[in-house]
Formats: structure tokens, C-alpha cells, sequence
């Protein structure tokens, strides 16, 4: 536990303090709704905060536990939802004013999953517009009060960092749960494509979107994972692949690594790096390699090309999911996703196919490369948490080799080849910037083989301090 208040206990604390009765669920949900009370003017991580439906779903948890009831590991802890997620009854605006005043009649899958778990929604966190970007403003970066928190699931990281729920849901479709992560210093995961159901989710892209926790450490994730994962036959993307209770798996697994085998890319993945990331990648390795691992060299051929391929195909989509705004509502999109939305009507078919084969390329590389290795790790981010200038649109980022671009590219490089193959890919803290900003490293794991990545990243997680609140944060205590 980081701090004196039950809102800083994680999944696996709370859960066991709740089971011990230690603590009511009333008292935990009702401190961390004061806690984001007195934070959020730092954080600016919520759309919507559902108070009173939150208290009553404690009650309700805590009259169950009297009764022998036991849901499973989320009975009873509230966590947050991003606002392209629909909750029965709360507003879904996506961070535009395309949709404003849009209420969901249902639970999306993941949710209506969490919920008969036990777990409490405690409301809406911000997205970037249409989940199409790296800033979600005006969502604020706890660790600095003044930095964006990525996007463009930044509410929910930036939500899970600063204390105000044990766990918030993202999604990603380039790397919308992973940059956040990496950014706020908390844990995330991309599951493999077609694990979470993405029913009741409003798309980026059809055939990128993926959900994800966030959470503040591996075990907790791998919780949430489990809770949220389910065959779903109302998406024809869902996987019958069986979920593990990957929390349980974690703890009967060694604390060491020996005889692991993790990837490091020769190419592409530690190239125009920021100082301070390239530092605490190289001690990160070094970690995992005194955990017993080995370290081997991997080539990922076509790796540098899946960011434009992959931008040909989101943009594509994203135009034609926007068809109606940019036709029929001219004007009700934000700046840069009305810019991504034009461009992509531009795209040829051809620009298209070719991009689905470059992807195909993509896919082969990741699949040889597992040949030889068990994981792959990557920095997540080139460049931790930049302050917005003038807008949010454009962010540039200089590295010392004279490269400079913008954070899209600088918080999604890393990300994006791990989208175009779907695969699972998990971030952890590894380090910090000279000023106190997080960074992450990313580990990468075959398909549905989410649980060799959890443990590599739990591992490496037991070799680190306990989390620490960030201080635009600990100062409003």
C-alpha cells in the first residue's frame, strides 16, 4: 500500500482486505470518490464520475460478502471506463462534439464482464476524440501536472496513476492502453487481437481495436485481463482461444527467468531514442539478463515500414466510420481527427491492398523472429511526457541525433508493428526520465500467449521499488 487512504491499495490488497474484513467495499469506493474529488483539478481524468450508482453497487457488494457471496477478484473495487466504452445509462460522448448527449442503452461486453465479477464502475475517463490520438486533453499527466498523458487512453492512465481507481479500461488500436501506460508509469496491455470482445466499443479501426486494463502492477493487469476476456458471439473477431487465470499462473510461477529467451531487435525498435529512454532500456536488459535470461539479437525485417502501412489502413477505416460526420456534420470533429478523417477518403483501394500486404509481411516477421525466442522487448515510447504547445495537435519531440517528430510518431513508433501483427504486447515501468517523468519498456509475446509476457514483466517488476504517488498528485493530499 503507497499511502494511508484504501484508495492507493491495488487489486490484489484491496481484495484481500475486503475478504479479511479489513474494509467495507463502501468505505473503499467512498475514499476513492473523495480522492478523485480532490484530485481531478490536477488529473482532469473524468468525463463523468457515477457517484451514486458506485456507493450502491458497494452496499450491494458488502451485503453479499455478509452473505457468503464471493464474486471473484474484483468484488467489491471500483475502475474506470473509457468514454468509447458504453455503460448503460452513462453519457458516451467519445471526447466529441459529434456525440454529444449520446446515452448507451447497454453494457459493452467488457463491461457487463467486470460487472458480474463484482466490480464496481466508478465512471468515464477521457479519450482523445474518437479514440484517434496521442493527447487526450485535457487530461493531465499526474506526475507533472503539465504534461499530456498520451492517448488515447490518457484519462484511464492517468486516472490509474494518480490513485483514483486501482484500474481503468483502454483501448488500443495503434497504441492507445500502451503509450499511456509507458507515460503515467503504470502497466498496460495490448491483448492479442480478438481476446476481448470489442462489442459496445465504438471503433478506430475494425480490424486494429483491441481493449485492455491498466493498472498500476503486472499481477493486477493480469487480473483484470482474465475478468475481461470472454468468447463473444456478437463479434465475429472474438476468439474461442480458453482464458487462464493468468493472476493464479503468476503466482505459482518462479521469480527468475532462467532459461528464458528474450529478443532484442537489431533494427528499427532503438533507433532516434530520447537520452534517458535509451539509458534505462539498456538497464532494463541488463535486469532481465540477471534474472537469469538470455539475451539474443532479432531482426524484424519490415518493421520500419508498419507505421505509413498502418496509417493507410486507420485512416482508411477511420474515414469511412466518419463518413457521416465529414458528409452530413461538417464542422463537429476536432481539428486533427477531421484532418486524419480527410485524408483517409483520399486513399486509393490500391494504397489499401498494399498496405494489407505490407501487414502480411509484418505478421511473417513477428512469427519467424518466435522461432528463436520466447518474448521480444522493446522500449515503449522514444520520449516520455511532453507539455502541450499552443494545442494539442502537434507535440514536436528532438532527439540528440538531430530526428524530430511529432508524438504520435515519437509515443506509437515502438507500438505500432506489435498492432499490425496482433499480437500481445505489455508495458511496464522501467525507469525515469532526469525529470522524474516515467518511461516503459514493452514485452512482446506470441499470440495468446499473454501469460509468458506477464511473467517476464512481473518479474522485472519484483526487482523495483513500490509504486510511489506521483508528486503533482501527493501534493494534494
Amino acid at each position: 500500500m503507497t499511502g494511508e487512504r484504501p484508495h492507493w491499495l491495488t487489486l490484489a490488497e484491496a481484495r484481500r482486505a475486503l475478504r479479511a474484513r479489513e474494509l467495507s467495499s463502501r468505505e473503499l469506493i467512498a475514499d476513492t470518490l473523495a480522492w478523485i474529488e480532490e484530485t481531478d483539478p490536477v488529473t482532469l481524468a473524468w468525463v463523468t464520475v457515477t457517484a451514486e450508482s458506485a456507493l450502491a453497487a458497494a452496499d450491494l457488494a458488502d451485503r453479499e460478502f455478509e452473505a457468503g457471496v464471493d464474486r471473484g477478484p474484483l468484488h467489491g473495487i471500483g475502475f474506470g471506463i473509457k468514454d468509447v466504452v458504453a455503460v448503460a445509462g452513462v453519457p458516451m460522448e467519445v471526447g466529441s462534439e459529434a456525440a454529444r448527449g449520446f446515452v448507451p442503452r447497454e453494457d459493452a461486453t467488457v463491461v457487463a464482464n467486470l460487472r458480474q465479477g463484482g466490480g464496481i464502475c466508478l465512471g468515464k475517463t477521457v479519450t482523445h476524440e474518437f479514440a484517434f490520438g496521442s493527447a487526450s486533453p485535457p487530461a493531465r499527466n499526474p506526475w507533472d501536472g503539465r504534461s499530456v498523458p498520451g492517448g488515447s487512453s490518457g484519462g484511464s492512465a492517468a486516472a490509474v496513476a494518480a490513485g483514483q481507481t486501482a484500474a481503468a479500461i483502454g483501448t488500443d488500436c495503434c497504441c492507445s492502453v500502451r503509450n499511456p501506460a509507458a507515460l503515467n508509469g503504470v502497466c498496460g496491455i495490448r491483448p492479442t487481437f480478438g481476446r476481448v470482445s470489442t462489442t459496445g466499443v465504438v471503433p478506430a479501426s475494425l480490424g486494429l481495436d483491441t481493449v485492455g486494463p491498466i493498472c498500476r502492477t503486472v499481477e493486477d493487469v493480469a487480473t483484470m485481463l482474465a475478468a475481461m476476456s470472454s468468447f463473444d458471439r456478437a463479434d465475429p473477431r472474438s476468439s474461442r482461444a480458453p482464458v487462464a487465470d493468468f493472476a493464479a499462473c503468476l503466482r505459482n510461477a518462479p521469480n527468475d527467468l532462467a532459461g528464458l529467451r528474450i529478443g532484442v531487435p537489431d533494427n528499427h525498435f532503438f533507433e532516434h531514442l530520447e537520452t534517458d529512454v535509451e539509458r534505462s532500456l539498456d538497464d532494463a536488459l541488463e535486469t532481465l539478463r540477471g534474472l537469469g535470461a538470455t539475451l539474443h539479437p532479432v531482426v524484424l525485417p519490415h518493421a520500419g515500414h508498419a507505421l505509413p502501412a498502418f496509417f493507410v489502413l486507420d485512416v482508411a477505416e477511420e474515414a469511412a466510420l466518419q463518413y457521416d460526420h465529414l458528409r452530413r456534420k461538417p464542422g463537429r470533429l476536432g481539428e486533427d481527427v477531421q484532418q486524419w478523417a480527410e485524408l483517409g477518403s483520399m486513399i486509393l483501394a490500391t494504397d489499401y491492398i498494399r498496405a494489407n500486404q505490407m501487414r502480411a509481411l509484418i505478421v511473417r516477421d513477428w512469427e519467424d523472429a518466435f522461432e528463436n525466442v520466447d518474448v521480444i522487448v522493446t522500449p515503449a515510447t522514444a520520449a516520455t511526457a511532453k507539455p502541450p504547445r499552443d494545442h494539442p495537435i502537434y507535440i514536436a519531440v528532438d532527439y540528440p541525433d538531430g530526428y524530430s517528430e511529432d508524438i504520435v510518431f515519437a509515443y506509437g513508433r515502438f507500438l505500432i508493428p506489435v498492432s499490425m501483427a496482433g499480437l500481445p504486447g505489455l508495458v511496464v515501468p522501467c525507469g525515469r526520465d532526469r525529470s522524474g517523468l516515467p518511461i516503459g519498456m514493452q514485452i512482446v509475446a506470441p499470440a495468446f500467449d499473454e501469460l509468458t509476457a506477464l511473467r517476464v514483466g512481473a518479474a522485472f517488476e519484483g526487482t523495483r521499488d513500490p509504486y510511489s504517488p506521483p508528486p503533482a498528485v501527493a501534493a494534494a493530499r
